[in-house]
């Protein structure tokens, strides 16, 4: 009894064994099959498109195709990326892919890339905010092939990228179309320098404004103004209300005068050719009164 039960399980061993043979010799032919053909992947950049514009950074978002000839998926494993301007490089890096892509078919992934201006300006000397800066990027995108390889499919492309610079903004005059105790109304008059080498237009602007030590009025308003490449400028004219007495007296008597200090701040909003930019703005100084 025991001998014939010893026999049955020597029988399934062996069975077993032959089973995962086969199964490891069938895997070993594909592998090679499959590493033995003559289409190699392939990958290329098909765009590039800015996001995440700021005054501290940008993200520059790399589309890259990566077709797969062989008859079983492919996964990526990671893109390295550096990016240089006139032979110095300001950015460089690794960024993991998960994706993976299908037997015989192409893919396209967006591998975003984020870029500090800080760090720009101090890597490239002959740059100064408010640039166009021409960039040239170097990446190689790295695939686990059959047969435990790994593939590194190189990529360039050259482009350009916006380093932005606020405008220069100045307070003209506040002109007064009624001026009592209970209400304070008038017309801030701003005058804007383009300090970019790409065109701005003006869509609103949020503001506050001081007189002296004390906040008067702010406000968001709505505001269209286009200015051009650097040098374009222009003035607008914000509308302002506020009631004195609810100030003080003595912000009333100052408002009677001829002129007051001031400070103004915000943020205004811009649109460029690489996409919308809010753009904090401050001025300092004294601002004359008109009637």
């Amino acid at each position: 009894m025991h001998s014939q039960n010893g026999l049955q399980i020597c029988r399934r061993m062996l069975f077993l064994i032959v089973g995962i043979t086969v199964l490891m010799s069938s895997a070993c032919q594909s592998a090679k099959k499959v590493s033995s053909e003559s289409k190699k992947p392939s990958a290329k950049i098909t765009g590039v498109h800015f996001r995440d514009l700021s005054m501290d950074a940008l993200t520059l978002l790399f589309d890259i195709e990566v077709t797969n000839p062989y008859s079983v998926s492919l996964p990526l494993a990671n893109l390295e990326y550096g990016l240089s301007s006139n032979g110095q490089q300001f950015v460089d890096g690794m960024a993991g892919l998960r994706e993976s892509i299908p037997a015989g078919q192409s893919k396209t992934v967006s591998v975003p890339v984020e870029i500090g201006f800080m760090e720009a300006l101090r890597a490239l000397d002959q740059i100064r905010p408010g640039s166009i800066v021409p960039y040239k990027a170097e990446m190689a995108v790295s695939v686990n092939a059959p047969g435990d390889q790994t593939i590194r499919l190189p990529l360039t492309r050259e482009g350009s990228l916006p380093i932005p610079s606020i405008p220069s903004l100045s307070l003209k005059e506040l002109r007064w179309s009624e001026l009592s105790l209970d209400e304070a109304k008038g017309t801030l008059r701003l005058h804007l320098v383009n300090q970019n080498e790409f065109p701005v237009d003006l869509s609103g602007m949020f503001y506050r404004l001081a007189l002296g030590d004390k906040e008067v009025a702010s406000a968001k308003v709505q505001q269209s103004a286009k200015f051009a490449e650097k040098g374009g400028e222009g003035d607008l004219e914000i509308p302002v209300s506020f009631s004195p007495k609810k100030l003080g007296l003595a912000v009333f008597q100052m408002l009677m005068g001829a002129e007051a200090g001031y400070s103004l701040d915000g943020t205004m909003d811009m649109q460029t050719p690489y996409g919308p930019i809010p753009m904090p703005f401050t001025s300092v100084g004294k601002m004359p009164f008109r009637k």
